[in-house]
């Protein structure tokens, strides 16, 4: 089956979610249809259909049918549609109830067959079907990207080139966008790219703002398809500037977050509350410290039957805090529930991460009372005389009119009662990259009106305003251009944000309601529009026949197998996917009960019985991994992260690691092999998404694993893997076209790195202010230093020596197989395999092994052992100073990068080794800048 063929008929399918589906046709609806029999043609309708067949109701009564006969040609009246050579076979005939009508059930035998039904008939009849489309040409797929490579414009082309096709249409002015020159800039706001919606923008009449951080007459940009909103506004104003100005204050900003926790009775449950309420301040401790921004200034219980909601409620400075409060209140309900698991009085079951009380993005009493993001109020007094001239009412006219207003939301229940802030909020929402999402809540407010003296005192409480001038889309070109017509972009300024918006909602209730009130009102329309079966490998999956299928038959036949303990702790990535999806995915260690064939009676590598031990090691997609970093990236609480991780995680090498293992095992050459454990078989199915490989169980190796105990690693036994490592290098050193293709792996080139220097910016000064006790002020300069000349660097590193490298080259994937009464080198997970410098394998082992106390000599004496060894392996010289400047490069390069990443996870996962390898790659990094600061200075070129 071609590719084209394979993609058609998956969109076809998408037609029916269930291949036993069957779909009628309303009694007036049925098409009509003709089809021939023993070369002659009947007239009849179609009534029904399914995946792969339809019903015929015919009253020709001289039809003789039965099951198994062949209708020769088909075809439909209204739509010209007429084909033969495909076997059409009747399944079935009767009579309807009243006996006037034969009905013959009709199936297609064959893939093609079954391709015409959907193409020429089902997409013909239903019309609006998608697939009517590609009735005259191939159907492609919907375009896929990862990582970086969906935020460029051959994506974005793609995904239009896609969408014309799809819907007949032509796109003339979506894709006319100030993104399509840089569209990595939309990283972490908007998927699937394709153009910009150009929503009008208009600026009001100035508004005098008295304020404590909005203090004099402000323009106001708002986005709106709205007709008279901006002149009401303007008009407001107008009235407001001649009153003397709003005065307005900002009460207060909580964000709020509330999880629920489950136990097993309501007793437990009410003693949980009262546990904690008594670690408020052991729980604020935790829940702040993800987020150096994020204050918890109030926490609340409320037991409920067999649970318990809990009000998290924080300060956010500058940002909406969404995310970052998500991200505080999640590390806060891990440190409850690793405490009260173990109290057997408390009975604890779970927690859920929001029970609905938060009323994120929902109009709530309980928001509308006791406020979510910011809470500003605003007042004004508006004379008679200027009521009267500008506003063209009266204070009689106004307040009776007003009256009616108020009973009139009484009775329909409003919560809260306001003429229209929505249009104050989605304006400016818009425009300042606001999350539109909560235009709903930040829109319940209070306006009020009281006859005071010569005229009447006007005031408005917003309780719930969410808004950010940091992180969101913010940060957006025409976003942050109009937060900046307000002074409102950055840190420092979401307060006089607040002032603005309230003020702003005060001028336009003020113009619209006077409006109403004196008939001058006419309403404007509001035009707002927004726009099978499981996969990978599952624990049901795993069969005899399973193993089967990947030892093949060199090993007999499988009778049986079990399961066996296997510590896979120091796997970091695949732990946290399978607490993500409870997923089989990792390592499983099985001992297989094997049947020899005749004349065979031990063909086992590693042992003489009929059982084989192995290790399974399912593999999770690439997209998995990836997802896995973005979600890390979210929960740091910082929104540019995040987005910076969507559109530049290229840099840290996971695209197409789920196949680039399995690939490495069935290309690489014996001689680099012989380094690796044996493998029996693997799986490589994309369609079904499942990746696996089985091994050898190198259980009896020493020195596996021992990420946790790594003091295990004495000279003896690392001069074992730097030797190896070393012969290891040698095999392909500057031989990358001996490569089997499949193993040409291109390296990230220097344009590449370049490409990623925000995020590690970004990066490195989020863990900067996360461990400043780790990375000093010095390390962190050099750093930056490195990072903005990286793709100067890379270009240097790549005209040295290179070779195949492991790339993740540290105790977690290695260990010493005895051989002969020596150790021999055994690595796996060989998933970020790579052409690049030997010495970056090495510098990351050592960083690992050489221990806390290690001074620079002990580094450098390895690090020169490490290079004989190379230069003898590999026949070729290699000068002193210029290895160890490239081994400095590749050093700063794993700061830099990996272990950037590495801090970002341990900000969650508290991994215990972290810190000491961390410490470890900086202090040779810090003494071998002290001792010659020229080893990274840039080099032209050659």
């Amino acid at each position: 089956m071609s590719t084209s063929t394979s993609a058609r008929r998956g969109i076809l399918m998408d037609l029916f979610d269930d291949r036993q589906q069957v779909r009628s046709f309303h009694d007036r609806r049925m098409p009509k249809l003709y089809f021939e029999y023993k070369s002659q043609y009947y007239e009849g309708y179609m009534s029904h259909y399914w995946y792969d067949g339809f019903r015929i109701m015919t009253q020709q009564h001289d039809l003789h049918l039965q099951p198994g006969d062949e209708l020769s040609r088909i075809g439909l009246y209204e739509y010209d549609t007429d084909k033969g050579g495909h076997q059409f076979i009747v399944t079935d005939v009767s009579l309807s109830v009243d006996e006037c009508t034969l009905i013959i059930a009709v199936k297609l035998q064959g893939a093609e067959s079954i391709d015409f039904l959907h193409q020429h008939i089902y997409a013909v009849i239903l019309g609006n079907s998608p697939l009517h489309r590609f009735s005259q040409s191939e159907p492609t797929p919907f375009p896929s990207f990862v990582g970086r490579k969906h935020y460029t414009k051959d994506a974005v082309a793609a995904r239009q080139q896609w969408l014309e096709q799809f819907t007949s249409n032509t796109l003339k002015h979506v894709n006319q966008s100030l993104f399509h020159e840089q569209p990595s800039i939309l990283a972490g706001n908007i998927e699937n790219y394709i153009g910009s919606i150009q929503v009008p923008l208009g600026i009001t009449a100035p508004l005098w703002v008295r304020g404590t951080y909005a203090n004099g007459h402000i323009p106001i940009p708002i986005a709106t398809t709205e007709g008279a909103l901006i002149s009401s506004i303007s008009r407001g104003a107008k009235a407001c500037n001649a009153a003397g100005g709003i005065e307005v204050h900002v009460l207060k900003q909580t964000m709020v977050r509330a999880p629920v926790f489950f136990c097993e009775d309501m007793s437990s449950a009410i003693r949980l509350a009262q546990w904690i309420d008594e670690h408020k301040v052991s729980i604020k401790a935790e829940a702040e410290r993800v987020s150096s921004i994020s204050k918890l200034i109030t926490l609340h219980t409320y037991p409920f039957a067999d649970f318990v909601h809990v009000q998290f409620g924080y300060e956010t400075g500058d940002a909406a805090g969404q995310n970052m409060t998500t991200s505080c209140t999640y590390v806060a309900c891990e440190w409850i529930a690793s405490k009260v698991k173990h109290l057997a009085e408390l009975k604890y079951v779970r927690y859920i991460i929001e029970g609905n009380q938060a009323g994120d993005k929902k109009v709530a009493y309980r928001s509308f009372i006791g406020g979510r993001g910011i809470q500003v109020n605003a007042s004004i007094h508006i004379p008679e005389a200027i009521l009267k001239q500008t506003l063209r009412v009266s204070v009689d006219q106004y307040m009776k009119s007003w009256y009616a207003a108020e009973v009139g939301a009484m009775q329909t229940g409003m919560i809260g009662h306001n003429v229209n802030f929505a249009n104050i909020i989605a304006g400016i929402f818009s425009a300042t990259g606001q999350d539109m999402g909560s235009i709903h809540e930040a829109s319940c407010g209070i306006f009020k009106a009281r006859r005071e003296g010569d005229g009447i005192s006007f005031h408005v409480q917003l309780p719930s305003l969410v808004i950010g001038t940091v992180g969101g889309g913010t940060s957006l070109p025409t976003q942050r251009e109009c937060l900046e017509m307000m002074g409102c972009y950055g840190r420092g300024k979401v307060y006089k944000l607040a002032e603005i918006i309230a003020s702003a909602c005060l001028a336009l209730d003020l113009s619209t309601s006077s409006a109403i009130i004196s008939n001058e009102f006419v309403k404007a329309h509001e035009r707002l529009g927004r726009k099978s079966e499981g996969t990978g490998i599952r624990r049901s999956d795993i069969k005899p026949r399973f193993f089967q299928a990947l030892l093949g038959e060199a090993y007999g036949k499988v009778t049986s197998f079990e399961l066996t303990p296997l510590n896979t702790d120091s796997s970091v990535i695949t732990n946290m996917l399978k607490a993500n999806n409870s997923s089989f995915q990792g390592l499983h260690r099985y001992l297989l009960h094997l049947q020899p064939h005749l004349q065979q009676e031990v063909n086992l590598r590693h042992t003489s019985s009929t059982y084989l031990p192995v290790i399974l090691k399912v593999k999770s997609n690439d997209r998995e991994v990836m997802d896995l970093g973005i979600g890390i990236a979210k929960l740091s609480g910082d929104d540019r992260l995040s987005g910076l991780f969507e559109s530049q995680m290229h840099i840290f090498g996971f695209e197409g690691s789920h196949v680039r293992e399995i690939t490495f095992y069935q290309q690489a050459p014996m001689t680099l092999l012989q380094y690796c454990p044996h493998v029996y078989g693997v799986t490589c199915d994309e369609d079904k998404e499942a990746y696996a490989i089985l091994m050898e169980d190198l259980s009896s190796c020493s020195h596996l694993g021992t990420i946790e105990s790594l003091t295990v690693w004495d000279e003896e036994h690392i001069d074992y893997v730097l030797a190896d490592a070393a012969k290891m290098h040698a095999l392909f050193m500057n031989k990358a076209d001996e490569l089997p293709a499949v193993l040409q792996l291109d390296r990230l080139d220097e344009y590449s790195c370049g490409d990623a220097t925000e995020l590690l910016l970004a990066l490195t000064e989020y863990n900067y202010e996360r461990y400043p006790t780790l990375i000093s002020s010095h390390l962190y300069h050099l750093l930056r230093q490195f990072i903005v000349q990286l793709p100067s660097h890379k270009q240097r590193m790549k005209q040295y020596h290179q070779t195949i490298t492991h790339n993740d080259f540290n105790p977690r994937n290695l260990g010493l197989r005895s051989t002969a009464g020596t150790k021999q080198l055994v690595v796996y997970d060989w998933e970020l395999v790579c052409y690049q410098n030997p010495q970056h394998d090495c510098v990351e082992f050592l960083s690992y092994t050489v221990g806390v106390n290690a001074s620079i000599q002990q580094w450098d004496t390895y690090i020169e052992q490490y290079r004989l060894y190379l230069e003898q392996a590999s026949g070729i010289l290699l000068d002193r100073e210029e290895f160890e400047q490239i081994t400095l490069l590749n050093a700063l390069e794993l700061a830099a990068v990996r272990y950037n990443l590495y801090l970002l996870a341990n900000n969650l996962l508290h991994l215990s080794y972290m810190e000491t390898i961390y410490q470890n790659l900086s202090r040779y990094i810090l003494d071998k800048v002290k001792e010659n600061p020229r080893l990274i200075e840039l080099q032209p070129a050659n």
